[in-house]
């Protein structure tokens, strides 16, 4: 994870890109690793731009099938930083975005899923889980341990508030609860991938 407002001037080692088409050429740049020209070879459907640093000029990559966590105050750019990570899951899957106060969403309408009321976004977490279950068994039919087919993109906006209203749905709350956890912890495996913004990353559920 990593705190919107927090990428400028940090000096970390920010990959360098070589090469065209459907693979990039990774550099690294750390001291103990420049002598090297291509370390690693990987696959550019799974390298995520943030943006540009602005020390280096370089683009900001990383792995577009992990679960990110994206945190920071009200106002800091959390959503903002999550639109370019959302607009390449759209270009090479899907994605399903909970957006719990209605906002971000509002320029997403229309291109990717989205669920802002709490019916929508209740459901939507069940059907997502069931997706999920429907993907372990196609898995274990055809004798695979990761998906290989299109990666689910699911993006949390204001994730404290998803937690509130999951922790406040009643009865159906223990079980939609451990259903956000199993996306967290089991989800990429079968293809599904969590980012999660919220302004209280250490915030836990009643």
């Amino acid at each position: 994870g990593f705190c919107a407002g927090e990428l400028k001037g940090r000096g970390f080692g920010i990959p360098r890109v070589f090469g065209t088409a459907h693979w990039l050429y990774v550099e690294p740049q750390s001291r103990g690793l420049g002598h090297g020209r291509h370390l690693a070879r990987v696959c550019i459907e799974y390298l995520a731009s943030l943006g540009i640093d602005t020390e280096t000029d370089e683009p900001v990559l990383i792995q577009a099938d992990e679960r990110y966590l994206v945190c920071g105050a009200s106002g800091t750019g959390k959503s903002w930083a999550t639109r370019p990570l959302m607009a390449h899951a759209h270009m090479h899957g899907s994605v399903f975005l909970f957006d719990a106060k209605g906002e971000e969403s509002i320029p997403w309408q229309g291109i990717i899923r989205v669920a802002t009321e709490t019916d929508e976004i209740l459901d939507g977490l069940d059907e997502v889980h069931a997706e999920m279950g429907r993907r372990k068994e196609e898995m274990r039919r055809r004798g695979i341990s990761v998906w290989d087919g299109e990666q689910l993109t699911v993006q949390v906006d204001e994730g404290q508030v998803v937690l509130s209203l999951v922790a406040g749905s009643g009865k159906s709350a223990k079980g939609r609860m451990q259903r956000l956890r199993e996306l967290a912890s089991l989800g990429r495996s079968r293809g599904v991938v969590l980012g999660w913004a919220t302004q209280k990353p250490v915030m836990s559920p009643p």
